[in-house]
């Protein structure tokens, strides 16, 4: 990593990208993201310039061949999304879309950016709640991290859970199913059905059927 970062910046042991990033080939930036992702610290001001720097990365593109070096400035925009600030939030929600879109490979970084900026940006909870939910039928990946690592923010906006997982698809297609085997689901258990038990907001009748309060 010495050879990678000649001469760079650095706070409190977090290197900052070097000066000539651009000029760098793409696996030592797409390296930086991961050690950047990797570390257990990451002071705020450092924080903010490397998400600055992998939100231009994934604005500008991935040259041809260089697909890997996207995935890994999102994996370091999903450890440091709670350090975002409110534009900076705002720009990367634009930017990588509903999690229902996320390919798999993305998918559980996707989640964990929504997460993270509804947890600390309160007024954009709502409706990044609403997403994630939209997403569970078809995303096992999302239904990996939501319940497991979401559970305080979807208190929060019990409203938003309650109105997307009035139905829900029956997740014998999910390789996560075992998950979802809240047992108060009566004909198939389905991820928007045990999200809805688990928070208090009754279940859906026959795995997708209609909604059974109580």
């Amino acid at each position: 990593m010495g050879a990678m970062m000649s001469k760079p910046q650095c706070q409190a042991g977090v290197r900052l990208p070097p000066h000539d990033w651009s000029a760098r080939p793409p696996w030592e930036r797409g390296c930086a993201f991961l050690v950047t992702a990797g570390a257990d610290l990451v002071p705020d001001n450092a924080a903010s310039t490397w998400i600055d720097t992998a939100l231009c990365e994934l604005e500008a593109g991935a040259p041809v061949g260089t697909a890997r070096l996207a995935a890994d400035a999102l994996a370091c925009l999903a450890k440091l999304a709670s350090a975002c600030s409110r534009p900076q939030a705002e720009r990367l929600v634009q930017m990588v879309g509903p999690p229902a879109t996320a390919t798999a490979v993305r998918a559980r970084d996707h989640a964990r950016i929504f997460l993270s900026i509804a947890r600390e940006h309160p007024a954009l909870g709502p409706a990044l709640v609403r997403d994630l939910c939209r997403a569970l039928p078809t995303q096992d990946e999302i239904v990996a991290v939501v319940p497991s690592e979401g559970e305080s923010v979807l208190t929060q906006h019990p409203e938003a859970v309650r109105d997307e997982c009035q139905a829900d698809v029956p997740a014998e297609g999910h390789r996560s199913r075992a998950r979802w085997s809240c047992g108060g689901c009566s004909g198939g258990c389905s991820a928007g059905c045990c999200l809805r038990l688990r928070l208090g907001l009754g279940g859906l009748r026959g795995g997708g059927g209609g909604v059974e309060d109580g």
